[in-house]
Formats: structure tokens, sequence, C-alpha cells
């Protein structure tokens, strides 16, 4: 899925002259868009959320979330 979500999304400047071409209305408001890509707009926004709603939100936070597991490592135990 990730592949596939990465294949059809735009770069952002590609993105925004879309959105001028296409005449989408901006309105008030933010909207939150988590995703797993870091670099390109993600198709959820490109092909679900505008042309069901036919407008997008004025700021628009693309929110990409990781985590990393890491060893806790406690300075004072290791030098005894």
């Amino acid at each position: 899925m990730h592949r596939r979500n990465a294949a059809v999304s735009q770069q952002p400047a590609e993105f925004f002259a879309r959105l001028r071409s296409d005449n989408v209305a901006r309105v008030r408001g933010t909207a939150v868009f988590l995703t797993r890509l870091r670099e390109t707009i993600p198709p959820i926004i490109v092909i679900n959320y505008v042309k069901r709603v036919g407008s997008l939100q004025r700021t628009v936070i693309c929110l990409t979330v990781s985590f990393e597991t890491f060893l806790a490592f406690d300075q004072k135990t290791a030098s005894a």
C-alpha cells in the first residue's frame, strides 16, 4: 500500500499548480492528514479528499509520525 501511495503522490509544486488549474476552492480552517510519505503530497488529499469535497482548507498539515526502538542506557550503572 505504501508503494502504491508513493506512486500516485505528487510533488508540492505540481499539487499546488493543479489546485489552481482545477479552480479548487480554498476554505477557512485547517486540515490535518496523517501520512507515511515525507517528501510528497499523499494521494489521500489528491484523490480522495479534494475530489469528494471539492474544496481544501487554507491550512493543510501532512503529519508523519515515526517510532524508533532504542535501549535505555544508564551511565551510572555502566561505569560501576
